[in-house]
């Protein structure tokens, strides 16, 4: 290999005009030389210049795609005023200290998934549902929405959730396949509007030891079997004494 390797660089450094040009075996091997990095130099693919400008497009459109996503994390993501961004007339009530409801209605934001599950026929409490920009919504100006929401009041932290759900409505799913289910300045109302399962707004929610899911005796490791089982005999004990 090293007779190989100075027999090619002689050819390198010698031209076939120069009377240096080794001659006999030398010229033998130096042309077997010259074959072998051929072989192995052809062996490669050729890198041009379309091969670059094509690797080059990929990776610009590959940014594009990511760099918005990047913007779309933490508490406070980098938004537009040209955003998209569905708003619903929520009916929703609320409960007085006599506990009697009474009716509100509410202005919140419409996430993708939301209005999919909606357009598929899911129960919901709002009765209209409107597009409009993520720069008009966050004036939280009710005067600037039709008229069916005029006489709404907006819902609590509707400035962060608006901008949560405005997220949404990036991706590529409902960019292709949800934004026609809502135009912009358009309201729609003919959804499975429902009041069965009423959302009350101030309604507390407290927890006790009844709400705790018992586990099935069949699978008891708490022993809850005997103890059940001793006070089924003390009750027909009591029952056979009457």
């Amino acid at each position: 290999m090293a007779a190989i390797a100075e027999a090619a660089a002689a050819c390198a450094h010698h031209p076939s005009s120069s009377p240096y040009r080794p001659a006999g075996p030398t010229a033998a091997l130096a042309s077997s030389a010259q074959a072998q990095l051929h072989i192995r130099k052809s062996s490669f693919p050729k890198i041009t210049l379309v091969h670059l400008a094509t690797a080059w497009k990929s990776s610009k459109n590959c940014a594009k795609r990511f760099i918005p996503r990047a913007k779309m994390l933490g508490e406070d993501p980098e938004w537009s005023d040209d955003d998209y961004i569905v708003l619903g007339l929520a009916h929703c009530f609320l409960k007085n200290e006599c506990d009697k409801l009474a009716d509100i209605f509410v202005i919140e934001p419409i996430p993708a998934g939301g209005l999919e599950c909606m357009e598929n026929g899911g129960k919901t409490s709002y009765k209209h549902a409107t597009a409009t920009t993520l720069g008009v919504a966050l004036k939280q100006d009710a005067s600037l929405l039709p008229p069916e929401f005029r006489a709404a009041q907006f819902a609590d932290s509707f400035d962060f959730r608006t901008k949560c759900a405005s997220r949404t409505w990036k991706r590529d799913y409902p960019q292709q396949n949800l934004l026609h289910l809502v135009p912009r300045e358009g309201v729609r109302s003919d959804f499975n509007f429902s009041l069965e399962d009423k959302r009350i707004l101030n309604l507390k929610v407290v927890v006790t030891d009844a709400d705790n899911i018992k586990q099935d005796l069949s699978i008891d490791v708490y022993g809850r079997a005997k103890e059940d089982g001793k006070q089924l005999q003390t009750e027909i004990s009591n029952l056979y004494n009457v």
